[in-house]
């Protein structure tokens, strides 16, 4: 479920305080039944457990920006300038439109990568999506924002997404998005993921 987040005072600098205080994480990864094998190697060889890699994400809304909100656990960082999703980041699949099983343009892949200054978002884009000639590592999309705040073993997060990058898409209270996570982690041993779903309501 996501939470409203006041455009009124709303601040994307990463703090914890105002998101923990309004309700329990929406999204969870911290088990190793959460794991989906993408290499050879299975899970439980390369998970050492929720110092590893884990994350605890909240999410909000108001009228214009999916907002989150993210504790992520990891002990050592390691990004893919080349493939992002085969470095630390997370994914975010969302469907603004129809559910169904076939991906179609009401449905985008975006990536988040907090802790790495030089490329803490982009989009995977699909034909049709964006405008002409949008670059792979945008797809057009604009006033995103990322603030990460390190910690000890890993860093919070807080993101800013505007609603109209997504088709036209306009949120509603009790209105269902299509919405899934997938947490990706790689300690230099090449890449494995643990994929969460979740049908947020906003």
């Amino acid at each position: 479920h996501a939470v409203w987040a006041d455009p009124t005072t709303l601040v994307i600098d990463g703090d914890a305080a105002e998101w923990r205080a309004s309700a329990p994480a929406a999204v969870t990864i911290e088990r190793l039944e959460q794991f989906v094998q993408i290499g050879p190697r299975p899970p439980r060889e390369l998970w050492g457990g929720p110092e590893d890699a884990s994350l605890a994400l909240w999410l909000g809304w108001n009228d214009s920006a999916l907002v989150l909100y993210g504790e992520v656990h990891d002990q050592l960082a390691d990004h893919d300038p080349g493939a992002w999703f085969q470095g630390d980041s997370l994914e975010l699949f969302l469907d603004v439109g129809e559910r169904g099983p076939i991906w179609g343009l009401d449905d985008y892949q975006v990536m988040l990568a907090p802790d790495w200054s030089e490329r803490p978002w982009g989009v995977y884009p699909r034909p049709g999506q964006g405008p002409d000639g949008a670059i792979a590592s945008d797809c057009g999309f604009g006033g995103v924002e990322v603030v990460n705040r390190p910690f000890s073993g890993g860093y919070s997060f807080e993101a800013r997404v505007p609603w109209r990058n997504f088709a036209r898409y306009r949120p509603a209270p009790e209105a269902r998005l299509g919405f899934n996570l997938a947490l990706c982690d790689r300690d230099g041993v090449g890449a494995h993921a643990r994929f969460t779903g979740a049908a947020a309501t906003v």
